[in-house]
């Protein structure tokens, strides 16, 4: 009956209260996981240099993307086609992947190359230490500008200071003019139409002048809630 579908035990509901009561969020990890981590073989780092030419290069970062989205990536479904053409026109990567319980920690990975481990008590990025190599200051030093965009706001989390911090020279979030009186969503982001056009008049800005090459990473923020006014 339709009274059975409510039937529900009182035991089935969790006190919110006391399940975050134990939330580790500001709990540091010991030092003996660290060095564990960081003499494990998978995190050994490996460094070559080789002669290439200099040319500019983009790293498209998509939120709440999945393999299973990709034909390319995954054989299983094929819903993100032109992300799937951009990657076999470019460079992908089949066996790569950054972990972290959140977008922010998953940067760290990706723009930083280090493991999300936590020397500071917080959950913002600046928790976080400066990165371990100087990647960004050696393509400085080659003549490359490095460069963030996204819609998202970036003081949330401490994005912005964090990007600054390991050495990005070109940062824009949510308060950039191209986004004004457009709707916004989760963290303030315009939609990702709104990114990807801004994205491509810098870039087309850049080719047009014959600026010096660049490194830069779009993030998109839209597929993380309902949109809100």
């Amino acid at each position: 009956s339709g009274g059975d579908i409510y039937d529900l035990n009182v035991n089935d509901y969790k006190n919110v209260f006391l399940l975050n009561k134990k939330n580790t969020v500001y709990k540091l990890h010991s030092q003996e996981y660290i060095q564990n981590i960081n003499n494990s073989a998978e995190n050994t780092k490996i460094c070559k240099t080789i002669d290439v030419e200099q040319n500019s290069f983009v790293l498209v970062v998509v939120e709440s993307w999945s393999l299973h989205h990709s034909l390319l990536f995954s054989g299983l479904s094929d819903i993100t086609p032109e992300l799937d053409d951009l990657a076999k026109k470019g460079t992908w990567f089949q066996n790569y992947y950054t972990n972290g319980y959140s977008t922010e920690t998953a940067l760290i990975g990706l723009l930083a190359g280090n493991l999300p481990i936590a020397t500071h008590k917080g959950w913002g990025l600046l928790a976080y230490d400066a990165v371990d190599q100087n990647a960004y200051e050696k393509l400085h030093a080659a003549g490359y500008e490095t460069a963030f965009f996204t819609t998202g706001d970036l003081s949330f989390s401490d994005k912005g200071k964090w990007l600054k911090k390991i050495g990005l020279s070109h940062v824009e979030g949510a308060a950039h003019s191209a986004y004004d009186g457009l709707l916004r969503g989760a963290f303030g982001a315009a939609s990702d139409n709104a990114l990807v056009d801004r994205f491509l008049f810098w870039y087309a800005q850049k080719i047009e002048k014959e600026c010096k090459p660049f490194f830069a990473s779009p993030v998109s923020y839209s597929q993380l809630t309902l949109t809100t006014i």
